[in-house]
């Protein structure tokens, strides 16, 4: 199986990427908000190799710890390699074991693929091995500080900016975890460009 590729990016749509390591291009789905992985770089792609009867592919993350969640949502019955790929595309590893710790079905169902039924079996299948979701990643299951990510977020949704923007934002960002929820928004609106 092929667990890791570093080579040049010779072509990439939203969720695919093409590798070239040494002269064999390797095509791989990736998560539509991954960052860095662009048309001429090099880049590192972690690996999970998904064997079906009638095909072979390879999903790529630049991430450890995302790999790792993705092969926990696999283990979720119902949930393939596409909807596991649209959870970790729409929510952070850490949004994503909040709504399953509080069993907030609003924000699962945020993800494309994911109704109330799917989304009760994963907060049922997954609840107890949240801390394999979120490995390698900061993660306090404090009810303060799921709070705080809340409200930052919904801050940032009222002024326009998807889930998955401010994803994206702050996998690139570095923000003090004890700095204030006025201090954070000022952060990420910065780094988004505004003022």
């Amino acid at each position: 199986m092929i667990g890791f590729v570093r080579g040049k990016v010779i072509s990439r749509r939203e969720d695919q990427v093409i590798v070239d390591v040494n002269d064999v291009g390797y095509q791989v789905t990736v998560p539509t908000t991954m960052a860095g992985v662009e048309t001429g770089r090099d880049c590192e792609l972690y690996i999970h190799t998904h064997v079906r009867e009638d095909a072979l592919e390879l999903f790529g993350f630049t991430r450890k710890s995302h790999r790792q969640m993705f092969q926990e949502l696999l283990t979720v019955s119902g949930i393939g390699p596409r909807v596991a790929l649209n959870i970790i595309s729409t929510l952070s590893p850490d949004r994503f074991a909040r709504a399953i710790l509080n069993e907030n079905l609003n924000i699962l169902k945020e993800v494309k693929g994911i109704g109330p039924k799917s989304g009760q079996r994963m907060i049922l299948e997954l609840k107890s091995r949240v801390d394999d979701l979120v490995a390698g990643e900061s993660f306090s299951d404090t009810a303060a500080s799921f709070a705080r990510d809340d409200e930052l977020y919904s801050a940032l949704n009222n002024l326009g900016y998807s889930d998955s923007e401010v994803n994206s934002a702050l996998e690139e960002m570095e923000i003090e975890p004890e700095d204030n929820l006025e201090e954070k928004i000022r952060q990420v609106l910065l780094f988004l460009g505004q003022d």
